[in-house]
């Protein structure tokens, strides 16, 4: 569509001026955006720091339940005699508490620790750290 005259041009030009500015966004708007974002953002971090933490109490109070039950299956195992003690009648080396229980848990090395211990900079034993709540 070629306008013809100088006035078909003037509305032509006019249809075009229109077209532009509906096809974008102002300075002001995109700064409003990012503002309202941000706010958002500020609001839902300390929320979802908050369930990290709790996730990471929860794989701690797993863990202990697991090393738990693997002193149980040990007992059961063993006519009701609990884990020796390191040293006590296996020679020189002694044994681990970890390795009598490595027939009952899957993944002993894993059952053992607990992640927020590391976070608060402890050996991160499954005993240590975590809370029971």
């Amino acid at each position: 569509m070629i306008p013809l005259n100088l006035f078909e041009s003037m509305i032509f030009m006019e249809k075009l001026m229109i077209l532009k500015k509906q096809c974008g966004f102002t300075l002001i708007e995109l700064l409003v955006v990012i503002a309202v974002i941000t706010v958002l953002m500020g609001i839902l971090l300390p929320t979802l720091s908050k369930a990290r933490k709790q996730a990471r109490s929860t794989v701690c109070r797993v863990n202990l339940k697991t090393v738990q039950l693997g002193h149980i299956l040990y007992m059961q195992t063993n006519d009701g005699v609990t884990i020796p003690h390191p040293g006590a009648g296996k020679g020189a080396a002694g044994m681990l508490w970890v390795n009598e229980l490595a027939d009952n848990i899957e993944d002993v090395d894993e059952a053992r620790y607990c992640p927020e211990a590391f976070r608060k900079g402890t050996m991160g034993h499954a005993t240590s750290g975590c809370s029971a709540r």
